[in-house]
């Protein structure tokens, strides 16, 4: 019988290949989703600093391989992204809001105006998010061939 000089680590590397790119793939969502984090942060409108401040991120292994998640868990936060219908706010949910704003102790009507920050965000680094994943990859796959040498 012929051996093959390190076909045990080829097929050593082979076996690692789907785990190694779904790390690589992890590692790259990783950066993606704190680089739409951080520009979200910066277009979220502004009030409190709640809204901005609760914008998060998380990334899970699925069944088919990662995914990353940014957003916000706060209440109001899809009526700051999406448009609402016009409205009027009664009095006493208003409260500290329109005293900060000048609107006194009366009701207000609301335009129901959006402000998006998230899909601007998700949309301006799509790119470059992209490339981050792929580097990941690239970049455990060619250390994971280091490796088995």
């Amino acid at each position: 019988m012929t051996s093959i000089e390190g076909m045990d680590n080829l097929q050593r590397a082979i076996r690692a290949m789907p785990e190694t790119a779904r790390q690589g793939a992890e590692k790259g969502m990783q950066r993606a989703t704190l680089r739409v984090q951080r520009t979200a942060r910066q277009k979220a409108p502004v009030d409190t600093g709640r809204l901005r401040a609760s914008i998060a991120r998380v990334v899970q292994q699925i069944v088919s391989g990662v995914r990353g998640i940014v957003g916000s868990v706060v209440k109001y936060a899809p009526f700051r992204e999406f448009k609402t219908r016009p409205h009027f706010v009664p009095r006493r949910f208003i409260g500290t809001w329109a005293q900060r704003h000048g609107f006194g102790d009366t009701g207000l009507f609301v335009s129901g105006r959006a402000t998006p920050f998230l899909r601007p965000a998700f949309e301006e680094n799509l790119q470059a998010a992209i490339g981050d994943i792929r580097k990941g990859v690239i970049d455990e796959l060619e250390a994971m061939g280091r490796r088995f040498r």
